[in-house]
């Protein structure tokens, strides 16, 4: 019987890059690599003619390539002259037939046309094709050597015919190499791994092809083409994983193979599973122009694979893969899980350790996770593309959402071939159980950097008011274990709010410092808002390490519990310490004040800011509220610190907010955090840029001090001056105009004053009559304004305007009131009020 399978091979193309791409490891017979030997399979000669006792014709190999307007016949002719004189080719013909004697037109490949002379005690090989019917077989033909003579009828004398024989075959034994004569050289090739992985409708297939070159010079490789061919004559067309083809229809471009230099071609392919998967081969092309299409260079017999699926590596093992050439070890080497009402949030951290002598390029992978129900979720990677340098490992964070109605029991990893392939398995690993934390807070968490070893701890997990937000902040501490710095990492990070809600971290660093310290750390916060409104029973934070533009590491993952979200209480008259290096800090509560005007009250406190820092630094900006017993939040407006404190050197900044009536200081807190977002630096220009504040603590707030009113004018208090009125005196009493003359006293208390320009401290004296109020605004210690009150003594006038005519209003009462406020934004504290008489001490 006729096998007519072993000579039909498609004029499908594949995509072959030699110089790039990814080469992917893939297993035959449970994983096992294709057992390999220096065998060369020996080309099987079919016939020979001879012209003489030392010369003749051999037909060395012959195939039938099937096409789309009928087959083509590709054989290769030797012509050996054991003379002691040259041939020449051109004396000789093939002519081919059919039994059934219809004739066929032969001729030479291009590339073989300009052959002609065969010199003494040589051989010279030559390619001829023919175009034939689609159902003539090798065997159906009769190859007839001729060679021209014109003394001879239609000029040519036969010379022998040669047939194929029915067991004539090209294929490639398992294990065996076979030589390709390409330009002149011979290129060894044989398969190296196979593997056939089954999916519900395909043979997901793979196969790993060594070349090397085998001649004395380089050689440039033509676009090479590969199929698979079944038992049933079937043909599918083999792709180059990560080959750089126009289209699977084209070749890939050429490419150089200097001497001894090998090559490994990832090659696959997904085949219906309806196809006997027996008797497979690999059939290697060469197209030859659009004329003569394709002519074939090579069979390889391929090894049935009995595994439907890559061995899974153990939990914690390492699994080797083939990665162009280098062997790459790969696993898992982490897992964590979160799970909100919906779904569980999957992340496993892969890694790849080149253990090869090149660096080489990880890309185009895809992972599947795999459920013991047999449901798959494709899995997200982070760094879809790197390089990986000899020795060096690298890893991964993979990610996906699985329905919390799946049970996460037994679950597995395939890795999965680079894109271009068939999407094959090459490697599985069984994925550990995750762990997690319910509360992270200060735990270590060790991870390699690309400058060293690093550590991450979680300090503190704050959500706090802002505006129609609120702002979630959480403090990292990146240390280092070792005796010598360690240069800052690129930090970024996110929150995952019940595992499925992404929100984007801003990040400061909060120690003034320019690299990790030997045996210490560096503290970062990150932060982000969110609507106030918003609900969420699970926050976790994820820290990672932007190595560069394309590549980040997952540090760490922290998860919170509700306890995270406390705000640490500073207890009255108690100082609170900011421990930052270059920016330490006590700040601690001086006074605090109550103004009012007929609509709100306003808080006022005075912060001492005192630098425990070896050299003068500037205040660090603060932001805040002020917070009352049943929960509502107020917004803090601070002054600013313009110049840089002294070492052990002290500053005020004032701290106010208007509030509604209802309040008194005893219901009120300061909530107070470091400003992020605006400048920092020796000029403080108010809340203006200010995005967020971070590192909050709650100050319960000193006594104020007596409220009592004065009914005298000695000894007033006004915004850290002191203040003493007398001898007032009536001016005039002519007309409606009032004028009062008195004499002031004002000192400037020994301590600190805050730097208010736009909001300042006035006092408001108030005289009233029988009917009317008059009322004047008095600066304090203010250079350069005419209105403002001079330290030391002097005299002051107030003026007003009446209604009526003084002397009326001198008629009707004998006496007039003053009244002293202490004046901040609008708002009023009555300080002291006495009374005087018209007549007294009246100016004449």
């Amino acid at each position: 019987m006729k096998r007519h399978y072993k000579n039909r091979i498609a004029v499908a193309t594949l995509a072959f890059a030699l110089s790039t791409g990814t080469v992917l490891p893939v297993l035959a017979d449970n994983g096992a690599a294709v057992s390999q030997s220096d065998t060369i399979a020996p080309v099987q000669s079919i016939g020979s003619v001879w012209l003489n006792s030392s010369s003749y014709i051999e037909l060395k190999q012959a195939a039938v390539m099937p096409g789309d307007d009928g087959n083509t016949v590709v054989f290769t002719v030797s012509y050996t002259n054991g003379s002691d004189t040259e041939m020449r080719f051109i004396d000789y013909w093939v002519r081919l037939n059919n039994k059934s004697g219809t004739a066929f037109t032969v001729s030479l490949l291009p590339q073989d046309k300009e052959k002609n002379i065969i010199p003494a005690h040589s051989t010279m090989e030559v390619n001829f094709y023919a175009k034939v019917n689609a159902s003539t077989d090798l065997s159906d033909l009769n190859f007839k050597m001729i060679k021209w003579d014109f003394s001879a009828a239609n000029y040519e004398r036969a010379l022998g015919t040669i047939t194929v024989p029915e067991d004539y075959s090209l294929d490639t034994p398992i294990g065996q190499s076979r030589l390709i004569s390409i330009a002149g050289s011979s290129l060894k090739t044989n398969v190296k791994k196979v593997t056939i992985g089954k999916n519900e409708d395909s043979f997901l297939t793979s196969v790993s092809l060594n070349m090397e070159n085998a001649g004395m010079k380089s050689v440039t490789l033509p676009g090479l083409s590969y199929a698979i061919m079944t038992s049933e004559g079937l043909v599918y067309q083999l792709t180059e994983t990560g080959a750089a083809a126009e289209g699977p229809d084209k070749p890939a471009p050429s490419a150089t193979l200097a001497p001894r230099v090998k090559k490994e071609v990832q090659l696959t392919a997904s085949i219906p599973n309806s196809v006997d998967p027996e008797g497979w081969k690999l059939v290697v092309t060469n197209k030859i122009d659009d004329k003569v299409g394709y002519i074939p260079l090579a069979y390889f017999m391929l090894p049935a694979s009995t595994s439907s699926d890559p061995t899974t590596s153990p939990v914690n093992e390492k699994q080797p893969i083939d990665v162009n050439g280098m062997s790459v070890d790969t696993g898992i080497s982490r897992v964590s899980l979160s799970k909100n009402d919906k779904d569980y949030l999957v992340n496993l951290f892969f890694n790849f350790e080149n253990n090869g002598s090149k660096a080489v390029s990880i890309k185009g992978y895809q992972f599947e996770l795999l459920t013991k129900d047999g449901l798959t979720y494709p899995l997200t990677l982070d760094t879809p593309e790197f390089m990986l340098n000899p020795k060096a490992s690298k890893e991964v964070q993979l990610s996906v959402n699985v329905p919390a109605s799946v049970s996460l029991e037994d679950l597995k990893l395939n890795l999965k071939s680079a894109s271009g392939g068939s999407n094959y398995p090459i490697a599985s690993y069984k994925v550990p159980k995750a762990t997690t934390n319910d509360v992270s807070l200060g735990i270590e968490y060790p991870y390699e950097g690309k400058d060293g070893s690093y550590t991450a701890k979680l300090n503190s997990v704050q959500r706090l008011p802002w505006e129609d937000e609120d702002i979630i902040s959480a403090e990292v501490t990146i240390g280092n274990k070792g005796s010598s710095s360690l240069a800052l990492p690129a930090l970024q990070g996110y929150f995952l709010l019940d595992g499925g809600v992404k929100v984007e971290a801003k990040l400061s660093k909060l120690d003034n410092v320019i690299s990790v310290p030997g045996r210490s750390g560096v503290k970062y916060i990150l932060y982000a808002k969110i609507p106030y409104s918003s609900m969420f029973s699970d926050l976790k934070l994820i820290v990672q390490d932007k190595v560069d533009d394309k590549t980040t590491n997952t540090v760490a993952e922290f998860k919170h519990n509700s306890d995270l979200l406390r705000i640490p209480q500073v207890a009255k008259d108690q100082v609170h310490k900011l421990a930052d290096t270059g920016k330490s800090a006590e700040l601690k509560i001086n006074q605090v004040l109550t103004y009012s005007n007929s609509n709100t009250d306003l808080f006022y406190a005075e912060l001492e800011v005192k630098n425990t820092e070896k050299r003068a630094a500037a205040a660090g900006k603060l932001a805040g509220y002020w917070k009352t017993k049943d929960d509502m939040y107020y917004p803090a407006y601070f002054s600013g610190v313009t110049q840089k404190i002294a070492p052990n050197g002290k500053a005020i900044v004032a701290i106010w907010s208007k509030v509604p009536k209802g309040y008194t200081m005893a219901d009120m807190s300061l909530v107070l955090g470091e400003a992020m977002g605006a400048s920092t630096g020796a000029e403080g220009k108010g809340t203006e840029t200010t995005e967020a504040y971070v590192r909050a603590f709650a100050m319960q707030l000193p006594d104020e001090a007596s409220t009592t009113v004065k009914s005298n004018l000695d000894g007033l208090n006004v915004g850290g001056y002191t203040v003493s009125l007398a001898d007032f005196k009536l001016n005039n009493f002519d007309g409606k105009k009032l004028s009062l003359s008195f004499n002031y006293k004002l000192g400037k208390s020994e301590g600190l004053l805050p730097e208010l320009t736009d909001k300042r401290h006035k006092l408001v004296m108030e005289v009233v009559d029988s009917k009317q109020k008059y009322e004047q605004a008095y600066d304090l210690g203010v250079d350069g304004e005419t209105s403002s009150w001079k330290l030391g003594t002097d005299t002051a006038t107030f003026e007003g305007t009446s209604t009526d005519y003084i002397a009326i209003r001198m008629n009707e009462s004998q006496s007039y009131k003053v009244n002293v406020y202490a004046e901040f934004d609008g708002h009023r504290k009555l300080l002291a009020s006495t009374s005087y008489g018209w007549y007294d001490n009246l100016n004449k």
